[in-house]
């Protein structure tokens, strides 16, 4: 199995805003081209998520997007099944969200998930580098 790194990231108020401001993408940009595997744990509706992703023009960079209503601790650990079908295993799991609720439930369902609270913990996914 290969081994990668994987950084999980909250949609809303992470990644984008709801004044319509937005993160660098580039920084996502430069992540992938690292070879760390991107994804997205949102508690919205998959369509608008995917839908607001194209029109940004970034959908392709996310290789998971897991948008509905059960907790992100779930949702990661769906992505991670997906990618162990694709026999790819991680040495690091990152987790960024701005509710500090969800960081720990991520915490107390996934203790080898590391957790940053975006805003407090670091002020940018640039800080990700």
């Amino acid at each position: 199995m290969s081994r990668k790194r994987l950084i999980v990231f909250d949609f809303d108020e992470t990644l984008v805003f709801e004044d319509g401001a937005h993160e660098d993408f580039d920084v996502l940009k430069k992540l992938s081209k690292a070879g760390i595997e991107i994804c997205i744990a949102s508690r919205n509706d998959k369509y608008s998520v995917e839908q607001r992703l194209a029109s940004l023009g970034i959908e392709d960079l996310f290789t998971y997007v897991m948008a509905d209503f059960r907790p992100k601790s779930y949702q990661l650990k769906h992505i991670i099944w997906l990618y162990s079908k694709r026999e790819i295993e991680f040495s690091d799991i990152i987790f960024v969200d701005d509710y500090l609720p969800n960081i720990e439930r991520m915490k107390n369902d996934l203790p080898n998930v590391i957790c940053y609270q975006y805003g407090v913990d670091i002020a940018s996914i640039a800080a990700l580098l």
